[in-house]
């Protein structure tokens, strides 16, 4: 917490250590959601509930079931969802 926190009032924002309550604040309106593979998928789904806009990173999804997700958030919450793929060279 302690780094968050240093970062934090680098750019005068709060420091969260937990995911659930950062998307409680209504502040936030789109999140960058960088985490390990194994729950970025879980991790996005809690953001686009919370309807937030969301950024994730490849992979997005375990199945094709998580993978459309997105396309029902969009057209029920009019959320945007993109999805980011590093290429390393």
């Amino acid at each position: 917490m302690q780094r968050a926190k240093a970062v934090a009032n680098q750019y005068g924002v709060k420091a969260y250590t937990d995911s659930a309550q950062m998307l409680k604040n209504p502040d936030i309106e789109a999140v960058s959601v960088c985490t390990w593979a194994t729950i970025l998928s879980k991790e996005a789904q809690k953001a686009l509930e919370a309807r937030k806009h969301v950024l994730v990173e490849k992979p997005m999804a375990n199945n094709s079931n998580q993978a459309k997700l997105p396309y029902f958030a969009f057209n029920m919450y009019q959320i945007m969802f993109s999805l980011l793929f590093f290429y390393e060279f």
